[in-house]
This record gives C-alpha cells, sequence and structure tokens, in this order.
C-alpha cells in the first residue's frame, strides 16, 4: 500500500461531495435524483457500507422530523394559516400588545407541538404582514419569532430536529432513550426567562431597519413564478415558444418549458410548443388579462388555466 492511501476514501467522498453541489448548482438535473445519485455512488464504492445505510433509513429521527413537515403543509394547504393571520390582524388593531403576547405564546406551544422549523417557515409571512398592518418595522418581530420558536422547541423531544438525532444516537448506541416531555420542566424555567428577555430587554436592542419585506410591499411591482399549461385547443400549438409574443410582454419573463419530467430551458430557442406542456416564467403581479389587450392574446392567456 503506497503511502497515504488510508486518506483515499476521505479524499474520494469529497469529491463526490463537490460534484453534487455543482449540480446542485447548475440545475441540470432535479436536485432529488442528485441526492440519490450521490449516496449510489458511496454504496457502489464502498466508502458507505450497506448496513449503515440501512441504519440511517431505519432511524425513526429523520421520518419524524418529515412528517412535521407535512403536517405544518396541511395547515397551509387547507387555509388554516389564512385565517389565523386575518384573526390576528384583526386583534392588534384592537390590542397590540395582547395579540403579540397570543401570537408568540402560539409559536412557542406550536413549537414544541411539531418541529419548530416548519412553524418558523410558516410565521414569517404572518409576522410580516402583522409588521405592515401596525405600521413597524418587521425587524422589531422576526428576531422574536425565532428566538420563541427555538424556545418552544425545546420543551418536548419532537419539537426540534436536534433533540429527535440525539435520541435517535442515544437509541442507536442501545441505551434508553428520552421521554417526550422529559426535557419539559427545565425547559420551561428557560422559555419562561426567554420571554422575560424578549418582552423587557430585547426591544432596547433589536434593530429599526426595513426588511426586504417592507422594500417590496408595492405589490404592483412584485413578481412570482407560475406555469402555464398548453391545453388541446390552444392556438399556440405548434409555434416556437421564443416567438410568442405573449412571452415578449413587459412584466413577462419566460423561465423555463416542462414537457414531462423534461426541462427544456437550455435551448428554448429551439422548442415548438406541444399539447401539454408547461410553460414556466415570471409574472409581474399587476399583470392581468387588460394587460394582454381584450382580444386573442386574452384569450389565450385564460385558456392557459392560470
Amino acid at each position: 500500500m503506497f503511502p497515504g492511501a488510508e486518506y483515499l476514501p476521505a479524499i474520494f467522498s469529497l469529491l463526490v461531495v463537490i460534484a453534487m453541489f455543482v449540480l446542485f448548482f447548475r440545475e441540470s438535473y432535479p436536485t432529488e435524483v442528485v441526492a440519490i445519485f450521490g449516496v449510489s455512488v458511496f454504496l457502489v464504492s464502498g466508502v458507505l457500507p450497506y448496513k449503515e445505510a440501512l441504519n440511517v433509513l431505519s432511524n425513526p429521527a429523520p421520518w419524524t422530523i418529515a412528517a412535521m413537515f407535512i403536517v405544518m403543509g396541511a395547515l397551509v394547504r387547507t387555509g388554516a394559516l389564512n385565517a389565523f393571520t386575518v384573526f390576528a390582524e384583526q386583534q392588534a388593531k384592537r390590542d397590540k400588545k395582547r395579540t403579540m403576547a397570543l401570537l408568540i405564546g402560539f409559536v412557542v406551544i406550536a413549537s414544541g407541538v411539531v418541529s419548530n422549523t416548519p412553524v418558523v417557515l410558516v410565521m414569517i409571512p404572518v409576522f410580516v404582514q402583522l409588521a405592515r398592518s401596525l405600521d413597524i418595522k418587521a425587524s422589531k418581530l422576526l428576531i422574536p419569532l425565532s428566538y420563541a420558536a427555538i424556545l418552544g422547541g425545546m420543551l418536548t423531544l419532537i419539537g426540534t430536529s436536534t433533540n429527535l438525532l440525539v435520541d435517535g444516537v442515544v437509541r442507536a448506541e442501545g441505551l434508553k432513550g428520552f421521554g417526550i416531555f422529559e426535557v419539559t420542566p427545565l425547559a420551561i424555567v428557560l422559555v419562561l426567562w426567554g420571554m422575560l428577555y424578549l418582552r423587557f430587554i430585547a426591544p432596547f436592542l433589536l434593530p429599526d431597519r426595513d426588511s426586504m419585506a417592507t422594500l417590496l410591499s408595492d405589490r404592483s411591482k412584485m413578481k412570482y413564478f407560475t406555469e402555464a399549461v398548453i391545453p388541446p385547443d390552444s392556438n399556440l400549438i405548434g409555434r416556437a415558444v421564443t416567438g410568442v409574443k405573449l412571452f415578449k410582454r413587459e412584466g413577462v419573463r419566460l423561465i423555463d418549458v416542462l414537457r414531462g419530467d423534461l426541462s427544456l430551458r437550455r435551448d428554448l430557442s429551439n422548442v415548438v410548443l406541444q399539447v401539454g406542456d408547461r410553460v414556466a416564467f415570471y409574472v409581474r403581479r399587476s399583470q392581468n388579462c387588460s394587460a394582454f389587450s381584450a382580444t386573442k392574446a386574452c384569450a389565450e392567456w385564460i385558456s392557459f388555466r392560470l
């Protein structure tokens, strides 16, 4: 064995990880394909033994974290979050301090029941909208939101992914796992001290500056990403996508054409639209039917089923 041969697995692993990051950055392939490819390379090369890979997949911690994201996703899809945002805005106009206390309390409790990461992701737009309604800087609310979620996540075993991962490691070593409320007594003390800090000290330390959400509060100038499906009766079928004037109008930027699972964005100049193609683009929020004239172009726009 030549000198330094013991470092070959480590060097090989770093090269694979670098290659994966390059593929992630270039977006040549879907992220899940790149991730599975990386794992497959490790398994085939023997760097990652099959039994160890199987132990990772059998660890309940990652599956529990994934399930928590699904729960929070259900709240968003069902519209429960929108109703909560409207309710919070109405209450804030009546009693600002009481509403903020209730919201922070909700974040703390929710972070103990489900993973605190999706709680923060879901509540960020609520707090930003609330800050706009109360005419205060979002920076005064977002850091307390994060701290409240972190503190609430310590209340239970499932509140934060760190607790779940540690519990998984403990069980893998053959030791007794943690109970779901085993850390709660100590966490309650930390939560109380944290709330006192956020109430009496944090307001003097938090920055008073505009957030990106505030700078982009003019919704007429905002852009969003969307897709348009080419229906069977569309007169765009058979036309080059780059030649469609609809996609060249002000406020519209063509991004990609998806045909099944295949992305055609690398060669858009040669793409001819077919039935079922999904045209992806950025469009200004204020862009509507009137912006496309009230004739044939508008009819095509509506037929895209936006």
